[in-house]
């Protein structure tokens, strides 16, 4: 018989990996960069061509 989680526990386990994600991209260095993908960075470089 297959076991499964109750509501609790999953949502639990959920906040966990969620603050588990965060915490690895604060001791990475990456939280709060925003707009540092390349497509940003293309289209910043085609703003100031243009200008």
């Amino acid at each position: 018989m297959p076991r499964y989680l109750d509501r609790d526990h999953n949502a639990a386990i959920n906040i966990l990996k969620k603050g588990l994600k965060y915490l690895g991209n604060h001791l990475n260095g990456t939280v709060g960069q925003t707009e540092t993908g390349a497509s940003h960075l293309c289209n910043e470089h085609k703003y100031l061509v243009e200008k």
